[in-house]
């Protein structure tokens, strides 16, 4: 099928969306191959997310028309941890 995108996003735990990546917001790095073939492929290099429960929600269209859409697609959590090597310090309490 001619013109098909996929788009997804990220959630938190109460609902509000962290970061959409689609073709509708492309970033100066999007990259879209040319080709036939029905996949696509997302590679995300880091997004620092606070620990919690994040949700994705997906949904693809064609011609400018949602097709499908998957709430809840895949859910993940986030744990506590280092960032570009500097882990969290004990709190000095300021």
């Amino acid at each position: 099928m001619a013109n098909m995108s996929c788009a997804l996003t990220i959630y938190d735990l109460t609902g509000a969306p962290i970061i959409n990546f689609s073709p509708a917001n492309p970033a100066a790095a999007d990259r879209q191959a040319e080709t036939d073939a029905l996949e696509f492929v997302l590679v995300i290099d880091a997004v620092n997310l606070v620990p919690g429960e994040y949700r994705i929600n997906v949904g693809l269209s064609a011609g400018g028309d949602l097709l499908d859409r998957v709430e809840g697609a895949a859910a993940f959590s986030v744990e506590p941890g280092a960032v570009a090597g500097r882990g969290i310090l004990p709190s000095r309490g300021y």
